[in-house]
């Protein structure tokens, strides 16, 4: 499948098979959900501990490249699905968000509200080894104090959210 690359200003410029992607240099785009429950918790998954990127890391709930022609709305939907299950999800369109740490990309954030038990989530076991609801008050005192158990943007996607 293509990556497409886009510029600064999230305009498609070209596209690349996934193998062939300069990290340092193109700019690509991804689509991921903020999810949350009636109580405020943050629903949060952990990368599959052989993923290439970040292995092991916890982020956020769901997230994904938009490949070929898919838009960021089409990416969202099937990462969900493939990722936990989520199925006719109310998903809301949130703020876009440039992130420049070990790769180069685009974040389209789309929001969520599920009150939902962790165990009717359906995980996909090649991309999530697990997830779980953490309060935002316990997720800012463990990127405190031990921010390498994150993603590296992790900082800078709870800015927008916290």
């Amino acid at each position: 499948m293509t990556i497409p690359i886009v510029n600064d200003n999230d305009e498609v410029i070209a596209a690349k098979n996934r193998s062939d992607l300069d990290y340092a240099n193109d700019i690509f785009r991804t689509s991921s959900l903020w999810i949350t429950n009636k109580k405020g918790e943050i629903l949060l998954a952990q990368r599959a501990f052989d993923k290439q990127a970040n292995p092991g890391k916890w982020g956020e709930a769901v997230g994904g490249v938009v490949e070929g022609e898919d838009s960021y709305d089409e990416t969202i939907r099937r990462e969900a699905e493939e990722e936990l299950g989520l199925t006719d999800i109310q998903f809301n369109p949130g703020p876009k968000q440039f992130i420049d740490h070990s790769a180069r990309y685009f974040a389209q954030w789309y929001t969520a509200e599920l009150d939902k038990p962790l165990e009717e989530f359906v995980l996909q076991v090649e991309e999530v080894n697990q997830i779980a609801w953490i309060s935002p008050t316990q997720l800012k005192k463990e990127l405190a104090e031990n921010p390498q158990k994150y993603i590296p943007a992790m900082k800078e996607i709870c800015s927008l959210f916290l």
